[in-house]
């Protein structure tokens, strides 16, 4: 079985690229951050953070409200993933290794 997914197949050609299809909202929406982006610069930040909270808002509310407490911490833990990935990103671009912004500390 798994011969015939994984062989390769003489003659035959590797897939092409295809554009991803987007629908119509997103393409507005992706247009609108294009053209407010030259007044400000992180209006796509600043809408991406909004569509989170709003979001992690909805998904966490139930019967009694919303529990701040772990909202907070689930924000909190997004935004220290982000400030590393980015970093990481910085590095690679700088042809670092993808640690080198990184202290590590180990003990026994």
């Amino acid at each position: 079985m798994f011969k015939k997914m994984f062989e390769k197949k003489s003659g035959s050609k590797p897939p092409e690229f295809k554009e991803p299809q987007m629908d119509p909202k997103t393409e507005a929406l992706i247009h609108a951050i294009r053209e407010r982006s030259k007044e400000d610069p992180l209006v796509g930040a600043k809408l991406g953070g909004k569509e989170i909270f709003q979001r992690l808002l909805d998904g966490m509310k139930n019967e009694k409200g919303v529990h701040i407490e772990s909202l907070l911490c689930a924000l909190g833990a997004l935004a220290g993933y982000s400030c590393q990935a980015n970093l990481r990103a910085q590095a690679l671009a700088k042809g670092m290794s993808e640690t080198a912004a990184f202290q590590i500390i180990a003990t026994k």
